[in-house]
Formats: structure tokens, C-alpha cells, sequence
């Protein structure tokens, strides 16, 4: 495509976009004039900021039901412990999977616990609109393809400017569907493999931990023979849905089937790949619980600084969720957490758990073809009023891995539709704030290699994200309006590489 044929695509979709965000502005401003934000359009409730109590449980009929209690740990003696069926411990906080009798006794333990919540369905980030943001997001994507397909170097990399820190020696968790890893470009970079989805006999999560039992190439041939052997319907590590393999690219591919073309954003990190969801993109809430506390509980021995949660739940919270408090206690203990907002449109108060959480990295989408946050990326704030998110990474038709250990879902969807988006055997383009937090993880790992190499000390969450915000630079909301403070769709902006914070 030419020059002036590319920034003609780009002069239409922004106009076009221009036109849907007064729509969606004139919407939004008169809905909360009337009383009734776009907060409620989202299914948020100002009762649970009164009661912290999950607005379903308050609607529902359906007594007894199992409820998520969150706690200080001595509170724990106050329920009835017949009636406990699973806990979760993060130091202090406990999480208590529960059988609740009546709205009643819902609203006594509301009393002395933090929350009370429903049942939950983690899931990768999708459109749950299906009217402006879906005609918004169709046009920009539909649009901007041909850009994508055109552009002769690595989006990713050259968004956020990554040139001379690597990410060296920096752990990196990725929860997520499992990892192709052996793919070319990140078996050097997988480290450890543990899954949510089978289990040993004693109930722990299955683990490989390469170099200790056995090589990558040993571990595919353990799952094969467990596949078969037990009847499973899913591998324990390696990933069939797509999603997790072009997650650890993005932060950590490198490179080797491109010869250095499509590398990630931290290419000398290492990674720790947690499998919390099915083929389909599914997971739970025990799941994600079971995965949250592993990780709390193994950050020490497998020296994970950084976790990547490109995953989310499409419900109003404000940040005293069971998962949210849980991501949040992994920062207290010293960890990174970077977690996408959601695709649910630029509509305020679409942001998804646990990206609402207080202490977590929450990212949106950027389109780096037109330098404009991206339609369907999620905006803040929280229904309890925290600005999110706080910056944003690459999330349009980004170039990573694609599994070629086994024929993935996302493939197997391209090739039934016949789109042009996987480049040769071994890479694939996705879209979605689920790609812009891979992104941004690896940003900082950067950071994070920064202070131990040049500063000279281990950083603190907090100290990454100061520099990571430090790093931002911000563009003009949908091509139009100027913000230098950190605003609901972009945060500070987007993070580029710089030697110097």
C-alpha cells in the first residue's frame, strides 16, 4: 500500500471515529444527567458500595447459594464452618468459598467480612455490547488491516519504542489458556509450567519445572501420555485455544523463526505460564483463586516479579472483590501485576475485575496504526471514582506467536474464515486489551532490569510503576481532544522505552 493510500485510511477511520465518540459522549452525559450513568448500563449498583454485597445475591431467589466471602483472617472463627467449602489464604486475607442459606445471613456476614460475592466467570476479554461499539470497532479493525498487513516491522516493539533493555533475568507469570512452548521462539524462554486444569493425586497443580523434571520436548510427550492414558479433555500446559501462547510472545518471544523480526518487548525474560483456561477461554472462579494463591505462594522460589492477566470478569466492583483483593496482596508482596481493562467499549465505567483492583497496573488498548486508544478498549472509572486505567499498550493487530505444537482454536477460526491474519507458519495478528497488557508487562520488566543493573537495587511495585508512568507520553483522545492528566481512556498514556526515568 502507498503512503498517501495509508493515510487516507487513516484521515476516514478517525473522522468516523470522531462522529461515534460524540454519540457515545451526548449518551453518556445525558444518561447521567437523568440519573441514570453508564455505570448502570454496565450492570454496576450503587448498592454494593453501600453494602458490599454482590447486587445478584441481593436479587436472587435461588437460597441456599454458594457465595465468595472475602475476610481478615480473624474473622474466620465467625462462620459456620460446616457449611465452608474452600478457603483461600493471601496472608492476612481469606477467601472463603461458602454456602449461604438466605439473603438474611448474606447480609449478617456482610458485617464483619470485606465483601460478599456471587459466582464469577473469568473469561479473555470480549465485546458484551452489541450496538456503537460494535459498529466502532468493526469499522476501526476492517480499516486498519490492510495498515497491519502492510507494515514491515514489529508494531509492538516500535510503538513502545523498545531498543537496548531486555528484560534480562526478570520472571514474568503469565496466567492464562497455557503456552505453546515448544515454539521456536519461546522454548528458551519457558522456565516453569503448572496447571490449574489437572491435578496429581494429593490435589496439588500439576508442575513441570524444566531442567528439574526433564526438557520441554519430555514434558509434551508426559501430557500426550497422560491425554490418553486418562481420557482428558484438556492438555495440562500446552495451549489449544491461541490466546496464551500470543501472550508470552509478546513479552518474551525471541525471535528465532523471524531471525529477529517479531521479538518481544522483553526478550531476554524468563517465564513462569500458569494454565487456568479451557480450549474455549474459560476458566472459574475457584480456578483463578487456585491460580492467584500459587503464585503467592511460589513467588519467592521461582523469583516471579512481574504477572501479565490478560483476562477479566465483566462486573461492577470497586476493587473488594475476592480476585481484585487477591491481585492486590501479589503486589504487597512485592510483585508487578499488570491486568487489562476489558473490551467493552469506551464507555465509562466498562471496566472489568480485577483490572478495578486499587494496586494493580491496569491497561487499555491502543490502536498504533492510528496513535488513538482503540474502540472497544474498556474506560474507567471505578463505580467507587478511581481514574483507571493507568497507561495503555499496543492492542490493535499485534504480531505474535501461534501455536504449531498442536492446531489451536484461534487457527482453526482463521482458517474456517479465511482471514488474513497469520504470517507464515509460525506468527498470527490478534487485537485486544489483552495483548496491550503483555505489552506493557514487558515494559516492565524493562523497568525492572533498569534498577537491578543500573540503579542498583531491587524495585518495589510501586517504584515500577512510578517509572513506568514516568516513561508515558500521551496523544490527543480519538484524534480530537488534548488531556495532559490522566483521563479514563488512556491513564498517562503509553509507555516508551528510556534509558533514563
Amino acid at each position: 500500500m502507498s503512503y498517501l493510500g495509508a493515510e487516507y485510511r487513516k484521515v476516514r477511520v478517525r473522522a468516523r471515529r470522531r462522529l461515534y465518540i460524540a454519540v457515545v459522549t451526548v449518551l453518556t452525559v445525558v444518561g447521567t444527567l437523568l440519573g441514570f450513568s453508564s455505570a448502570f448500563w454496565y450492570s454496576a449498583s450503587i448498592s454494593y458500595l453501600l453494602t458490599h454485597i454482590d447486587p445478584e445475591l441481593m436479587n436472587s431467589t435461588a437460597y441456599p447459594c454458594t457465595v465468595y466471602i472475602s475476610l481478615n483472617a480473624e474473622n474466620l472463627s465467625k462462620l459456620d464452618r460446616s457449611r465452608i467449602v474452600k478457603t483461600w489464604r493471601f496472608g492476612d486475607l481469606v477467601i472463603v468459598k461458602y454456602c449461604a442459606r438466605s439473603l438474611d445471613e448474606v447480609k449478617s456476614i456482610a458485617q464483619f467480612s470485606i465483601s460478599v460475592f456471587g459466582s464469577m466467570k473469568p473469561t479473555f476479554p470480549e465485546p458484551i455490547s452489541k450496538w456503537i461499539g460494535m459498529i466502532m470497532t468493526r469499522s476501526e479493525l476492517t480499516e486498519t488491516l490492510p495498515i497491519a498487513i502492510a507494515y514491515s516491522g514489529d508494531i509492538k516493539r516500535d510503538y513502545h519504542r523498545s531498543r537496548y533493555l531486555t528484560g534480562r533475568g526478570v520472571v514474568v507469570c503469565i496466567v492464562d489458556s497455557g503456552v505453546d512452548y515448544l515454539h521456536p521462539d519461546l522454548r528458551d524462554a519457558v522456565k516453569v509450567l503448572v496447571s490449574m486444569l489437572v491435578r496429581t493425586k494429593e490435589g496439588t497443580p500439576l508442575t513441570w519445572i524444566k531442567g528439574v523434571n526433564g526438557t520441554l520436548e519430555e514434558a509434551w510427550e508426559f501430557e500426550r501420555q497422560l491425554v490418553e492414558t486418562y481420557n482428558l479433555t484438556e492438555y495440562p500446559w500446552i495451549d489449544c485455544n491461541g490466546h496464551g501462547t500470543h501472550c508470552a510472545g509478546i513479552v518474551a518471544s525471541r525471535g528465532v523463526a523471524s531471525n529477529g523480526r517479531y521479538m518481544g518487548l522483553a526478550p531476554a525474560s524468563e517465564l513462569v505460564v500458569v494454565k487456568a483456561f479451557s480450549r474455549e477461554g474459560y476458566s472459574s472462579s475457584d480456578i483463578i483463586l487456585d491460580a492467584l494463591e500459587w503464585i503467592y505462594r511460589n513467588a519467592e522460589r521461582f523469583k516471579i516479579k512481574v504477572c501479565s492477566f490478560s483476562w477479566g470478569i465483566p462486573k461492577a466492583s470497586d476493587g473488594s472483590d475476592p480476585i481484585s483483593l487477591a491481585c492486590d496482596k501479589l503486589v504487597e508482596k512485592g510483585i508487578v501485576v499488570c491486568v487489562a481493562m476489558g473490551n467493552n467499549y469506551i464507555f465509562p465505567y466498562t471496566i472489568n475485575i480485577p483490572a478495578c483492583a486499587h494496586k494493580v497496573i491496569s491497561v487499555g488498548a491502543m490502536d498504533p496504526y492510528l496513535d488513538q486508544v482503540a474502540s472497544f478498549s474498556s474506560a474507567g472509572p471505578t463505580i467507587d471514582g478511581r481514574i483507571k486505567p493507568d497507561c495503555c499498550g499496543a492492542g490493535v493487530w499485534v504480531v505474535s506467536c501461534l501455536p504449531v505444537t498442536v492446531y489451536s482454536l484461534y487457527e482453526q477460526l482463521i482458517d474456517e474464515y479465511n482471514l488474513p491474519l497469520k504470517i507464515g507458519e509460525y506468527y498470527v495478528m490478534m487485537s485486544g486489551t489483552s495483548m496491550a497488557t503483555p505489552c506493557v508487562a514487558g515494559m516492565c520488566a524493562k523497568v525492572v532490569q533498569l534498577y537491578r543493573e543500573v540503579i542498583g537495587r531491587e524495585p518495589t511495585p510501586e517504584d515500577v510503576r512510578k517509572t513506568l508512568m514516568s516513561w508515558c507520553e500521551k496523544y490527543a483522545l480519538f484524534g480530537a481532544i488534548e488531556l495532559k492528566m490522566k483521563d479514563i481512556w488512556m491513564g498517562y498514556g503509553v509507555p516508551r522505552e528510556k534509558i533514563r526515568s
